[in-house]
């Protein structure tokens, strides 16, 4: 998996007032007999980490390339993302 941004700052719309969401853009080509795989994977690290104040988690696939993916996950604050990508079971996951 190749990072292309970190803990990037994204102004968005709230409330009626601008704030900002801290995450991070992947991408990653993924073997054709790994996809089902990656789909799994994802549904469970999703679930572990509904508690970790993410606002989303989206795959995005390429147009004309089935095995080229991007992720984009996006964090409530600035914490939960340096306590997200500090954790022992982050490392462990990737």
């Amino acid at each position: 998996m190749r990072v292309d941004d970190d803990l990037r700052i994204v102004p968005v719309q709230h409330g009626g007032k601008e704030t900002h969401r801290y995450g991070t853009i992947a991408r990653l080509t993924v073997k054709p007999c790994m996809l089902d795989q990656l789909r799994q994977q994802n549904r469970l690290v999703t679930e572990e980490l509904s508690a970790a104040d993410i606002e989303f988690e989206h795959i995005f696939q390429a147009d004309g390339n089935e095995n080229d993916r991007s992720i984009v996950v996006c964090f409530t604050s600035r914490e939960a993302y340096q306590k997200n990508a500090e954790s022992r079971e982050q490392h462990e996951r990737y």
